[in-house]
């Protein structure tokens, strides 16, 4: 077989069976392999104290990069094994096979039934494996077709094209996350609401930091779209933010994935998730946080006390994180004995009508307008989300309100009367009671 040009960057994205792979076609073209598993064992067996979360994440693939840039640098074919679903990741390793000269190929292990549409521009060259048939010397000979395709291996073009759109966000003067603080008036005039973007009027919320990010108190707490969450908002760690539709920001010249408010503004438009939320797990309210992958955001969360990344509502009083589904467990709450649904609903306003006035069945105060609570339309019964009482309060809610009910219903209407001096007696026209 024809040998393959060096230097060589051959990227094996870290999935199941991928480090058997790796190893077999190290193996049959006798070059190093260097596998980012490895690094991350090493660094546990070395180390006495416990790592930060960033550096765990981290430093795995930075010494996988480094021995690599080694290993081109020596004109010397290198097979590394690496976690790739960062795309700056990808781009670090096109700045570097673009300074060695080298040529670079990716190679993805996945099963004939699995789609996975990640780096599908067609000028980075990558080559699909089943992992079932795997044949070690047809992938060396795909590996080496491929490559005789130069426009195919021309990552200077992509990193060129990635260069042109970071020149298209115009970076603010102070890069930070808006922290929003409840405010019962506007501090500057002809501020606008983010959301509906009219100027702000009454309670409102505003970034602590800036005059760029203020939202009306209805517009941060409402979300009319929560029964339409997508996944990807509520999931652990998302890998993809796949939003029908996308909306730029006011700095940028369309929208851009890298960029933080572009997120924002997108998450604004869709009404998903309300910005704010009053949970009933803490005592301050909670701001919604979305990042790009790029800034590798990880937390852990407070509630399930497990690793979240990306996505969280986030208080900065306190340093409180929690996961999206730990603080929104249920769009329905369903109850086992009596069958009936409370679902999650936000009190909105139709344009130019006033929204409906709910009471809380838990607290017996006003749900104020855009807060998230539950209901039982068949049951006119409500509760806010941060007054959601366990499943068996649930239940005596229900009687109670039966109860209620049948006494509503059963109206006393006094068709004869009776004094003693024991009782009275009512005659209603549906039978005797005393």
């Amino acid at each position: 077989m024809e040998a393959l040009q060096s230097p060589l960057l051959i990227a094996m994205k870290d999935d199941s069976g991928s480090t058997k792979i790796a190893r077999e076609l190290a193996a049959f073209l006798k070059c190093p392999l260097i596998d980012q598993n490895d690094a991350s064992l090493a660094l546990q067996k070395s180390t006495k104290t416990k790592l930060s979360n960033e550096l765990k994440h981290n430093l795995p693939f930075e010494t996988v990069h480094q021995f690599a840039l080694t290993q081109l640098s020596l004109k010397i074919n290198v097979i590394i094994n690496c976690e790739l679903s960062q795309t700056d990741r990808l781009y670090k390793l096109l700045n570097l096979v673009i300074s060695e000269k080298a040529r670079f190929v990716i190679i993805e292990c996945t099963a004939k039934d699995k789609k996975d549409n990640e780096y599908e521009d067609g000028r980075i060259p990558k080559l699909r494996v089943d992992i079932k048939s795997f044949d070690v010397k047809k992938l060396a000979s795909d590996m080496l077709v491929l490559l005789s395709d130069k426009k195919r291996d021309d990552t200077l073009k992509v990193i060129e094209s990635r260069d042109k759109n970071k020149k298209k966000v115009r970076q603010p003067v102070i890069d930070h996350l808006h922290a929003l603080a409840l405010s019962e008036k506007a501090r500057k005039n002809e501020l606008v609401c983010k959301s509906c973007s009219k100027l702000l009027s009454g309670p409102s919320y505003q970034c602590v930091d800036c005059d760029d990010f203020n939202l009306h108190k209805f517009c941060a707490e409402s979300a009319p779209n929560v029964q339409k969450c997508p996944p990807f908002l509520r999931i652990v760690k998302p890998d993809q933010y796949d939003f029908e539709e996308t909306h730029k920001c006011v700095n940028c010249e369309e929208f851009l994935d890298d960029c933080c408010d572009c997120l924002l503004q997108t998450h604004l438009n869709h009404g998903f998730l309300p910005t704010i939320l009053h949970p009933k797990q803490h005592p301050h309210f909670l701001n919604f946080i979305i990042m790009p992958f790029k800034y590798n955001y990880q937390y852990k969360c407070c509630i399930c006390d497990k690793l979240g990344s990306s996505v969280s509502y986030k208080c900065y009083d306190c340093f409180y994180d929690v996961h999206v589904n730990c603080v929104l467990r249920d769009l329905i709450i369903k109850t086992k004995n009596s069958g009936h649904r409370f679902f999650l609903i936000f009190n909105s306003s139709s344009e130019g009508k006033p929204g409906s006035k709910h009471q809380c069945d838990i607290c017996n105060r006003e749900i104020d307008l855009g807060q998230p609570f539950y209901r039982c339309s068949m049951l006119d019964l409500q509760f806010h989300l941060k007054c959601t009482p366990d499943e068996r309060q649930v239940d005596v809610l229900i009687s109670n309100k039966k109860l209620t009910r049948v006494y509503e219903d059963f109206e006393l209407t006094p068709y004869r009367e009776e004094n003693s001096d024991e009782y009275i007696l009512y005659v209603h026209p549906y039978g005797e009671f005393n």
